[in-house]
């Protein structure tokens, strides 16, 4: 996001948390080849025209760029500004957010409209995701090393006012940031979620886990003996040891068996499918606990496995439940209107 330099910084944040912003004053830049139906509706009075005939976006003028006091664009789109002969140091404020998952050539395009006096913020976490790298070469050569992560660990920044720490998490249980927080953040991460939302899962474990911990696609007569004696030495144990109930998290074991298509190089596991949707069967229907559909969400590791898991949640008239990769969830506020575009550009 680039402010213009007919507005100052501080106007460019304040405007933006406004109710109602005129969409003469902010333009979102799409790529050429991006249709008008994958962009969301409340988005689309702050695009540039589309052609009737294609469908596809218009590059704006060098005009309609320049006199917009706030761009929103993709790195990858920034390239459309120097197409259109917009020049270095045109912008005084560059924003780049969730610059982390950057790579570093992407990160250099909008980086390339910054002069001397240009103030420029990254924002983002090289802890979390980082750029996705896929050839062993570059990634010994260090690309899968964000500039924003480089330029964090040099000298002039740490421990500087250059870069800030945010440490309060307002969404998680205390219990669930003890492992992250002590791992990557120096144990600074501090809990200050509203406890009636953070705690209102507590003692999940004893009323879902009354199911089998451990399914297989085929169970033997000897299997199903074994689970019986398990079963009553997990009674004992609970009698006298209890339940954890000090943190909203527990673990569920499947035995399954991945499975590939023909035309696809991902994969999905249809035990774990069907066991993720018993479960948040169970979920809803605890009362205690009071969770909506809208209020789950899913992450899997492959983008087959998402298709599955959302099917067999359709086939239970679950449509609310939010499914996808990490790679979806990471920077992302899901709502309805974003998993209907996901679903619609899988």
């Amino acid at each position: 996001a680039g402010a213009g330099a007919g507005a100052g910084a501080g106007a460019g944040a304040g405007a933006g948390a406004g109710a109602g912003i005129s969409s003469s004053w902010m333009l979102r830049l799409n790529p050429p080849q991006r249709t008008q139906d994958v962009v969301r509706t409340d988005v689309l009075r702050y695009t540039a025209a589309v052609d009737s005939e294609t469908n596809l976006f218009q590059v704006p003028d060098r005009s309609s760029l320049m006199s917009s006091s706030v761009l929103v664009a993709t790195c990858a789109s920034c390239k459309l500004l120097d197409l259109r002969s917009v020049p270095p140091g045109h912008f005084n404020l560059i924003i780049v957010d969730e610059a982390a998952q950057a790579l570093e050539p992407e990160l250099l395009l909008p980086l390339s409209f910054k002069e001397e006096e240009t103030c420029v913020a990254l924002a983002g976490d090289w802890r979390q995701l980082g750029p996705v790298v896929r050839s062993s070469s570059a990634n010994q050569l260090g690309l899968s090393v964000s500039l924003m992560e480089r330029l964090a660990n040099m000298r002039s920044y740490k421990g500087s006012k250059k870069m800030i720490k945010l440490n309060r998490n307002y969404r998680s249980h205390e219990a669930l940031l003890q492992v992250p927080s002590k791992l990557f953040y120096d144990d600074d991460l501090i809990a200050c979620g509203d406890e009636k939302v953070t705690h209102s899962l507590l003692g999940v474990s004893k009323r879902i886990l009354r199911a089998e911990s451990i399914v297989e696609e085929k169970e033997g007569p000897s299997r199903k003996e074994e689970e019986e004696e398990d079963k009553e030495e997990d009674k004992e144990e609970e009698e006298e040891e209890g339940f954890n109930s000090d943190a909203p998290l527990f673990f569920y074991g499947v035995i399954g068996k991945e499975i590939c298509e023909d035309n696809s190089p991902s994969s999905y596991n249809p035990v774990e499918a069907t066991v993720i949707v018993s479960l948040i069967e169970k979920l809803l229907s605890a009362k205690e606990f009071q969770v909506n559909s809208n209020d789950i969400g899913v992450i899997a590791p492959y983008r087959l496995q998402v298709q599955k898991i959302r099917l067999l949640l359709r086939s239970k008239n679950l449509h609310s439940v939010r499914v996808g990769t990490v790679d979806d969830y990471q920077g992302q506020v899901w709502g309805k209107e974003e998993e209907k575009e996901e679903e619609e550009t899988v």
